[in-house]
């Protein structure tokens, strides 16, 4: 009721949209949202949470990207995005994003190599 309150007021919305979310009803989640920023968006765990909960892997890239952008020299950011992009069906670019984390960090060439062999093989590691 917060929300009906205060239409304005972000996290309300933001919750809002989460209970949205979780009652599969996406659509009015997208209308709650679509008036707050896509970083806002894109770093609110709970969103990010409820989109995986849900198996929307299409937002949950969207949102990793985001992140990535924001923060392109995390190591760790990539390895999200990665996963996001396995889970979504694009090994392809899951295998770039491990990539990139290598290169950043190449403390983890030998996990990643063998992450990238994996999906390479058809496997999810």
């Amino acid at each position: 009721y917060t929300y009906e309150l205060d239409t304005k007021y972000t996290e309300a919305r933001i919750i809002y949209a989460i209970g949205a979310l979780y009652a599969k009803d996406a659509k009015l989640a997208d209308d709650l949202l679509k008036d707050v920023s896509p970083i806002q968006i894109a770093t609110d765990d709970r969103l990010l949470s409820a989109y995986i909960t849900l198996g929307d892997f299409a937002k949950v890239v969207e949102m990793w990207k985001i992140r990535v952008a924001q923060d392109p020299k995390n190591q760790q950011t990539h390895l999200s995005l990665a996963a996001a992009y396995l889970k979504a069906g694009k090994r392809t670019e899951a295998i770039k994003e491990i990539q990139v984390a290598i290169d950043l960090n190449p403390a983890i060439k030998q996990q990643g190599e063998f992450y990238i062999n994996e999906i390479k093989a058809g496997r999810n590691p």
